[in-house]
């Protein structure tokens, strides 16, 4: 169950109610954060307190269906942004992004457009940012998959028990150094 600060649930009960999404995704070139309105907006994050700055892309910006799963599974959701010049494609096609963090948070505004006072949101979704599509023209749309934690359990990690891999953990370690030796080795059981 999610925790939802006080100012946050009193402006979902009211009668009229502005949501915004926030999504902030961690490149290797520095974190970028958008929100779902215009212009910038502050919001505290919730898990630090700090306050952080979300550039609004209004409805350039959309998220497909978020799955929330009850059982311990792996969910992808993808995040498009449209109208993008042509030249930031170009960089982010050279850009890392694979596996790195993604964090989706629901927030509300003001009637005028601002964050609530104390700009709290509740989070969302924690995930991987996967594969990013590219359609181009005059402008172009960048289509982001992203999947949750889960799945990394799901991911194939290929482990040797050899000196090789060991030197790859630690170069100094030299616990195995001899371990071709000791599998080609003949033993002698004495009863």
């Amino acid at each position: 169950m999610r925790s939802i600060d006080a100012t946050l649930l009193a402006a979902l009960k009211a009668p009229t109610v502005w949501p915004v999404c926030l999504v902030e995704m961690d490149f290797v070139s520095g974190m970028t954060r958008l929100h779902s309105g215009l212009g910038d907006l502050v919001m505290t994050d919730p898990f630090t307190g700090e306050a952080l700055t979300f550039l609004g892309v209004g409805e350039l910006g959309s998220i497909s269906a978020l799955e929330q799963p009850e059982a311990l599974r792996s969910s992808e959701a993808e995040l498009a942004l449209s109208g993008v010049n042509p030249a930031d494609v170009a960089r982010a096609l050279l850009e890392a992004y694979q596996g790195r963090s993604c964090r989706i948070f629901f927030g509300a505004l003001t009637e005028d457009g601002a964050a609530l006072a104390g700009g709290s949101a509740v989070p969302l979704v924690r995930a991987r940012m996967d594969t990013m599509k590219f359609v181009t023209g005059r402008t172009a749309t960048i289509t982001l998959k992203i999947r949750n934690e889960m799945a990394d359990w799901e991911r194939v990690r290929a482990s040797r028990y050899s000196n090789a891999e060991q030197k790859r953990i630690d170069v100094n370690d030299t616990g195995l150094s001899r371990i071709a030796v000791a599998a080609e080795a003949e033993i002698v059981w004495q009863v």
